[in-house]
């Protein structure tokens, strides 16, 4: 077909879909709200204006000008660019309809029934009819707002709502910009309180650059979304220049039309010929260094303006031949730059779904109940946690204990090893109300039985469950559940009213050493109650009653799936040279004693000191990343297929977290591997919204193979035999992770902890006694990562592990990864947790690490995934398990000795 006809055609589709012939009276049956606090016309004209004055007079100056992007969106200009997403040059728009079309049912159920839909910048209903329709088949009641800064546009799109809506869907029309709908959506009160989904659609999040991307999406999230609203947004990832090129230059030069229109609209809103034709030229072109496309309008000859046509006094403006005035950008996002976006925003993914090649895709994000920092500037600004964290850490924990768990199910024990859950609301209390007493002195707010029966739960012997430390005992009729959420309130109470106003440091006690005491205390309170919010929540997972984490999106698990089908998981052996690393912090806590005003530094518990130096690792070779949950099926597969076994599955050393299926497949009919895939599935935290039973992950979804293997220590040391090396000591561990850091002193995200004071805190790098001299510095401790940013930890990539590898072929798919960065799982290494040389017990839970000093339990390093950043970022922090313990989160990597030699 000839071009013109092409554009005949398109020209055509465009005409139809608008539900108008030539010169047609558009009638719009919906309601359209005016929601512009002024005419969006005065408001360009200043802009226009601010883009040809010179620095003093406020203009862009020597920063470049540029005329604002939304010259191009008027009624003439919302046409062409509709006739542009017609193209198929313009890709953006197929993929995302394709999107659309094949998972619109999947959106739609993560949508709330009663809820709202939102879409900013609503300039055609192509795309958002399909996931009106898909609601309207589900049955669910929905108000649809479709927001435009432009009226004319508006009434066009609405009245071409299909008729076949049924009325539980409800359309309002939105007459205003961004900023205007932020506003309105924040102020209303038939939307502010209501579960919301806001759509923005078309990687419309391009036109800003990734620094006010993440700044615009922080402004919807804290001024108009609720926990548990979501936003749907479209994002273009290609980075192929020729490809991206084409998508804004096309043939036909309807592109070109499309920016060359903003100038006429300049020219109407400024009331005269201003800009003319023969004096601008349009260019676009791809900036591969900064990941974008722009489009530039450039003199073709020295231009003569008068500031008269800008509303000032009478001037000349000159602007020279080839000087560039932007006017467009379109942002293209990898994988990592979506990653930080959402850090930045303080929003978390739910779901995404892609095109068939990938680099297409729509995020569902949500706002968290509760969030957690990933940089160290917020989750460590202090050694002792801020009011702020702690509001963030009751947010968690309330979730968990009174959201997830049913009031039925308070007595039960999702682990026959540990308590029932009715403890744990009590045990948190009391624990930080006893350390808060040792500082302050100022009495219990809990009585003497809460602190018999609470104060110190159980870890058994997993051999010998009656061989036991130390602990509570439990009563034969637990408080009622009110009564201990009052004395929970009362202590929290007490913990803010240990604070100054600005809720950063401790305003109680008159002396030095009495706020360094209270400071530790509460830091100690602190990590204890975060640690345990790890551990209720992997006890959680093994009950089929647990309730799913509320507002929280359900993963895709089939999209997942379709992603990850036919991709190679590598995990190459990579070279750890030589090092020299350091092991623990120094944080003595003879330092409490005195009255002298120190340089800053973190806290550590006793397992992390003393400060061990120049620890000497010799060199060997890890996997780049630990064992896949692939990986350990091959593994059994190979146990399935030998005497071992003899072909029974049951006998297999199934993780904790995996759940059978089906019972075991003739061996005759199918291949080992093939039997394991089909006969178990992973467990999840969330429900299946159909038959609200447990959602679980079977291994033949080819997603399922790429997460961490979580597991006892018993069940991955031969399986990482079996591939053909051994756990890693915990020096061998920290070497990696240097290693992937960068090394001592390399930057990248590895720093000490003084380091990382020094940025953090206005304060001198020393020591000051009573009398004002300053006293040496204290010596440097280990590792305290800068920023988690690529990690899955503190809930910042879902309820759940994430693949251990990325997705694709390019170098950082099998980069070798760091602290953290391990699907949201901590890592086992082969070092018995044992005394050593200057260990001394904490002064105040003298037991923390004593009690388990037995030649059991093995040293964990890292974080998992509902680890707090507080935690995973210090890099001094020792965990522990037995190594026969199958409930935590703990994976493995596998390193062998560069020979060869396997120990």
């Amino acid at each position: 077909m000839a071009p013109h006809k092409i554009l005949e055609s398109i020209e055509g589709r465009v005409t139809s879909s608008a539900g108008m012939g030539k010169g047609a009276a558009i009638v719009c049956p919906y309601k359209i709200i005016d929601i512009r606090p002024d005419k969006t016309e005065v408001s360009l004209k200043k802009e226009i204006a601010s883009c040809f004055l010179d620095v003093e007079d406020g203009g862009q100056g020597k920063g470049g000008r540029a005329l604002p992007t939304m010259l191009l969106y008027d009624a003439e200009g919302l046409k062409l660019f509709e006739r542009i997403t017609y193209l198929d040059e313009y890709y953006l728009t197929g993929a995302e309809i394709g999107i659309l079309e094949k998972w619109a049912g999947s959106m739609a159920r993560r949508i709330p029934d009663g809820g709202v839909v939102v879409e900013l910048g609503s300039g055609n209903l192509r795309k958002v009819s399909i996931l009106l329709h898909a609601l309207a088949a589900q049955g669910k009641s929905i108000t649809y707002y479709a927001l435009d800064l432009s009226r004319p546009e508006l009434e066009r799109t609405l009245a071409d709502i299909p008729s076949s809506l049924p009325p539980s869907i409800t359309c309002v029309g939105l007459h205003g910009c961004y900023d205007d709908g932020l506003k309105w959506l924040s102020t209303n009160p038939q939307v502010k309180d209501v579960q919301k989904c806001i759509l923005w659609l078309g990687s419309s999040i391009g036109n800003f650059d990734r620094t006010d991307a993440t700044a615009f999406l922080r402004d919807i999230a804290d001024k108009t979304m609720m926990p548990g609203d979501t936003m749907l947004i479209g994002i273009d990832g290609c980075k192929i220049p020729e490809k991206v090129f084409r998508a804004y230059n096309d043939s036909f030069g309807v592109s070109r039309e499309f920016e060359l229109n903003g100038l006429a609209h300049a020219n109407e809103i400024l009331g005269g010929d201003v800009f003319k034709k023969d004096e601008w030229e349009y260019v676009g072109e791809w900036n591969e260094r900064k990941g974008r496309h722009q489009a530039v309008f450039i003199a073709t000859r020295d231009v003569v303006m008068d500031e008269a046509s800008f509303g000032r006094p009478s001037r000349e403006i000159r602007i020279r031949k080839g000087e560039r005035v932007k006017i467009e950008r379109s942002y293209k996002f990898d994988a990592e730059e979506v990653g930080k976006t959402w850090v930045g925003a303080g929003l978390v993914e739910g779901a995404r779904w892609g095109c068939e090649t990938g680099d297409y895709n729509l995020h569902m994000v949500y706002k968290p109940p509760f969030n957690f920092p990933l940089n160290p500037m917020e989750y460590a600004k202090y050694p002792q946690p801020t009011l702020a964290e702690w509001r963030e850490l009751w947010n968690a924990w309330d979730m968990v204990t009174l959201k997830m768990i049913s009031p039925d199910r308070l007595l039960s024990k999702p682990i026959d090893l540990r308590n029932p859950c009715i403890f744990y609301l009590g045990h948190i209390p009391t624990f930080l109300d006893m350390h808060i007493n040792i500082a302050t002195r100022m009495g219990l707010v809990s009585s003497d039985r809460y602190v018999q029966i609470f104060e110190r739960g159980i870890d058994p012997d997993v051999e010998n469950p009656e061989q036991c430390h130390r602990h509570s005992e439990a009563p034969s009729a637990w408080p009622p559940v009110s009564e201990i959420l009052d004395f929970q309130n009362r202590v929290r109470e007490r913990v803010v009213s240990l604070y100054d106003a600005n809720g950063e440091d401790v305003s109680w006690g008159s002396l030095e050493r009495e706020k360094k005491v209270l400071r530790r205390e509460l830091w100690l309170g602190f990590e204890h109650e975060a640690m345990h919010l790890e551990t209720l929540l992997y006890m959680l997972l093994q009950s089929p009653h647990t309730l799913p984490p509320a507002g929280i999106p359900a993963p895709d698990y089939e999209v997942e799936g379709h992603r990850w089908a036919g991709q190679k998981l590598e995990n190459p052996w990579v070279d750890i040279p030589a090092s020299t690393i350091d092991i623990g912090r120094h944080d003595p806590e003879s330092d409490d004693d005195d009255d002298v005003i120190r340089a800053s530094h973190h806290f550590g518990w006793d397992n992390e000191k003393p400060l061990r130096t120049g620890v000497r690792v010799h060199s060997f070779q890890a996997r780049a990343a630990p064992i896949s949950v692939g990986e350990y099926v091959d593994y059994l597969a190979h146990l399935l297929s030998t005497t071992t076994c003899s072909g029974d599955i049951t006998a297999l050393p199934i993780p904790a977290s995996w759940e059978i299926n089906t019972a075991s497949l003739p061996l005759q009919s199918i291949s080992p591997r093939t039997q394991i895939l089909e006969s178990f599935s992973l467990k999840t935290m969330f429900k299946d919204p159909s038959t609200s039973t447990p959602s679980k992950l079977p291994l033949t979804n080819p997603f399922a193979l790429t997460l961490p293997i979580v597991a006892s220590y018993d069940e991955l040391a031969p399986c990482a035999r079996f591939l053909g090396g051994r756990i890693p000591t915990q020096e061998e561990l920290l070497s990696v992770y240097q290693h992937a850091e960068g090394g001592p002193g390399k930057g990248g995200s590895c720093a000490s902890p003084e380091q990382a004071d020094a940025r953090m805190i206005s304060a001198v790098n020393g020591e000051m006694n009573g009398n004002g001299v300053f006293e040496s510095p204290p010596p440097s401790s280990s590792s305290f990562a800068e920023t988690l940013q690529e990690t899955n930890v503190g809930f910042c990539s879902g309820w759940g592990f994430s693949p251990v590898r990325s997705l694709g072929s390019s170098p950082s798919s099998t980069r070798l990864r760091g602290r953290g960065q391990t699907g949201g799982a901590w890592e086992w290494t082969a070092s018995v947790l044992a005394r050593w040389d200057g260990f001394v017990e904490q002064r105040t839970y003298g037991e923390y690490t004593r009690d388990f000093f037995d030649g059991k339990h093995n040293v964990v390093l890292g974080g998992g995934w509902a680890t707090v950043p507080r935690i995973a970022g210090r890099g001094s922090f020792v965990n522990w398990y037995q190594r026969s313990y199958r409930y935590m989160w703990c994976t493995a990597r596998v390193v062998r000795d560069i020979d060869g030699h396997v120990e």
